[in-house]
């Protein structure tokens, strides 16, 4: 009997997001675009960030995810929330994602979308439940409703 190997490629990923927030107290959220064909949540709603790129820090990474998704500048502030995810948004692929959630107040409201995304929108806490967000960005948010 010829054993197969397995040819799914492993990959563990750390991701900074920011839950934005600005003077009205209201959150930033961004909805994934179903046609960016690396998306782990088409459609559905999340906070600003991404993957950290090799030797940048967790601060110039978020910096550099919120310019390049918003573009909007931001004062960063503690992290609030740490989880893991593990999509597979690429054939023979399996991620594992460390998100970092940080707060960060916005300085600046004038959002510019990039093709990773399809909408946005700025939204009080107590009506987070009327949009789909992904599980982890979700309970981001909650710590600051509900802070431990």
């Amino acid at each position: 009997m010829v054993q197969q190997k397995n040819s799914m490629k492993e990959k563990l990923f750390v991701a900074n997001k920011a839950v934005i927030v600005n003077e009205k107290n209201e959150i930033l959220l961004i909805q994934e675009n179903p046609d960016d064909p690396i998306r782990s949540h088409p459609k559905k709603w999340d906070v600003v960030g991404g993957r950290m790129d090799m030797w940048e820090t967790p601060q110039e990474s978020l910096l550099r995810e919120i310019h390049e998704e918003v573009g909007i500048d931001v004062e960063i502030g503690r992290p609030i929330y740490v989880a893991d995810w593990r999509p597979s948004p690429v054939p023979d692929e399996k991620w594992q994602i460390i998100g970092i959630f940080y707060y960060a107040r916005a300085k600046s409201t004038d959002i510019t979308l990039s093709g990773e995304h399809m909408n946005y929108a700025w939204v009080a806490l107590d009506t987070i439940d009327e949009y789909n967000i992904i599980d982890q960005a979700k309970q981001a948010i909650l710590k600051i409703k509900h802070p431990d």
